[in-house]
């Protein structure tokens, strides 16, 4: 039925094309998308083809005359929601094994309560499929307050049965699939808002810097915080006053208050700030702190992926352009003959 193939990458997705000719009677076949992949799967496997996509192009004498997706219901089983364990570390020390489903409902639980839409919601659990995938490969389990994860207490997730429908349905639209730079799974970078264009950061080269003018118009745009001196220098362990010498190494990401220095996630954090994009100012009665922007700007932003998904962007749109990267995949069973 086909005579060659070629593997091509299409917005960072590997993509099938299987080349047949008029010579075989196709006009019936090509309406029967069952038939269609048998026989892709099965040509896959006989030609032991590398293939971990999901959409094939059919191209008759040159001219594509239909494409499919294979990637429905065919996760592969030790990936799926029910059937992937994942270890929890717990704050006293002790291990907790439960389905990528209830860890991926508690992750997603507080982003529900953001109300965000329902593509930035796959786009969020697909992450973390990718996040636990990665973990329990590297490390063989995940903290309970993780910098990344943000996990509520398992025994106090609650939620109304619509929530827990939606959120089981997302988990179900997005199994197995996850994401890839140069093989390896990649870390969950996710913020709110930026200054108008994302971060990149050297130390994980699948991050760009991409425009996001959308986060001009977010509540969370530009923060105040104010300071007197002294509950600066009590916060801080500092002593300073309005002649001080505060510099901002945006290179390095610190800050230096006289001869004492602090990371910008430091300064971040103490203080309670919602960016790390930072700006200081140093009035005589006390100093003020403003931030642009919620989270550290790096990654997928929610703000500007609810703005994509009003433009009809599903989630595979929004992670193409926060991650473009990064290569989408998922594990599938490995096709075999009916």
């Amino acid at each position: 039925m086909f005579y060659k193939y070629e593997l091509k990458n299409i917005d960072n997705q590997n993509v099938l094309f299987l080349y047949s000719t008029l010579k075989y009677e196709f006009s019936v076949e090509i309406n029967n998308d069952n038939f269609l992949e048998k026989v892709s799967r099965d040509y896959i496997k006989i030609n032991n083809i590398n293939f971990d996509g999901h959409k094939i192009y059919f191209v008759v004498d040159g001219i594509i005359v239909k494409n499919i997706d294979i990637d429905d219901n065919s996760t592969s089983d030790e990936y799926l929601p029910d059937q992937f364990f994942v270890n929890i570390r717990m704050n006293d020390g002790s291990f907790s094994e439960i389905t990528l489903r209830k860890y991926l409902i508690n992750i997603l639980l507080p982003y529900y309560n953001m109300d965000l839409t329902i593509e930035v919601l796959k786009s969020i659990c697909i992450l973390y499929n990718t996040y636990a995938y990665k973990l329990m490969v590297e490390k063989g389990y995940i903290d309970c307050k993780d910098v990344y994860s943000n996990m509520i207490t398992f025994n106090r997730s609650k939620a109304n049965t619509k929530d827990t429908n939606l959120i089981n349905s997302i988990i179900n639209q997005t199994a197995g699939v996850f994401l890839t730079y140069n093989g390896n799974y990649i870390l969950p970078f996710i913020h709110y808002s930026n200054s108008g264009k994302t971060k990149s950061n050297n130390l994980y080269p699948y991050l760009s810097s991409v425009n996001c003018l959308w986060d001009l118009l977010s509540d969370n745009y530009i923060n105040l915080y104010e300071f007197s001196y002294k509950e600066i220098n009590d916060k801080l362990k500092i002593n300073i006053d309005s002649k001080a010498n505060v510099k901002y190494n945006h290179i390095l990401n610190k800050i230096s208050f006289n001869d004492i220095k602090y990371s910008v996630e430091e300064v971040k954090s103490i203080l309670n700030l919602k960016s790390n994009n930072i700006n200081i100012i140093l009035n005589k009665e006390n100093i003020q702190f403003i931030t642009v922007g919620c989270g550290n700007s790096m990654g997928l932003s929610l703000y500007g992926a609810k703005e994509i998904e009003k433009n009809s962007g599903t989630c595979y749109d929004i992670l193409r352009y926060f991650f473009p990267k990064v290569k989408i995949c998922k594990y599938i069973k490995r096709p075999t003959k009916a």
